[in-house]
């Protein structure tokens, strides 16, 4: 009898403890890292100066930072005068950069490859907002950056998942009027909001597990 080869553990643990430096082989998590960023009429060379753009309150300074690094980026947002709303939009801003961060086909593979690993912005500058940092072992901070890459990691897990489903569908001879109404629908959605496939105000996991049963339906 063939002896089964065991997983190396060290193997096993890390593909399961967080990922908590978006440096070196996660450098594509940090928002310093370049890409391409479209809003507003303006481009910008990563998510941190898209972010920092929109802490303007004077719409017209935006520009300045479309062909800024990320570090001179956010220097500049340091300076800039700040929008009376910031605290209150800033994570939206956040989320819908690292949506269209994570359009590109490459990053969203690696995106995708980090499986279910935590992912903490680790970091000793003490940003407990949009990170953590290490105290006696523990990790202390919200970490708001790290769940919105969860989040977005999420959404185009569910997006690649709808969107077969309803190819699936659409193709099916043997559907029900019902099944494929829904599909129909479904189909509608993923055009009018091909990216965000995870507001949640639409899409739940209760929907999903419909959508299983008129597949399954048709498969059987």
């Amino acid at each position: 009898m063939d002896e089964i080869e065991m997983p190396d553990n060290e193997l096993v643990e890390s593909m399961t403890e967080p990922i908590t430096r978006f440096s070196g082989e996660y450098a594509f998590l940090s928002n310093f890292f370049p890409c391409k960023i479209e809003s507003g009429g303006f481009t910008f060379l990563s998510v941190e100066a898209a972010f920092q753009a929109m802490k303007c309150a004077d719409a017209t300074e935006m520009g300045k930072f479309q062909n800024l690094t990320a570090s001179k980026a956010k220097s500049l947002g340091r300076r800039v005068r700040l929008r009376t709303d910031w605290n209150e939009v800033r994570n939206a801003f956040m989320l819908d950069f690292l949506r269209i961060k994570f359009e590109i086909s490459a990053m969203r593979v690696q995106l995708l490859q980090t499986g279910n690993r935590q992912l903490i912005e680790g970091n000793t500058w003490h940003d407990r907002y949009w990170g953590a940092e290490l105290v006696q072992g523990e990790w202390i901070g919200h970490n708001t950056l790290g769940k919105l890459l969860e989040q977005v990691r999420e959404e185009i897990r569910l997006e690649i998942k709808a969107e077969g489903w309803v190819e699936l569908a659409l193709k099916g001879g043997n559907l029900s009027e019902r099944a494929k109404r829904t599909a129909e629908r479904v189909a509608d959605l993923l055009m009018e909001k091909p990216k965000q496939i995870m507001d949640l105000t639409e899409f739940s996991p209760v929907m999903f597990k419909v959508w299983d049963r008129y597949l399954s339906e048709w498969l059987e």
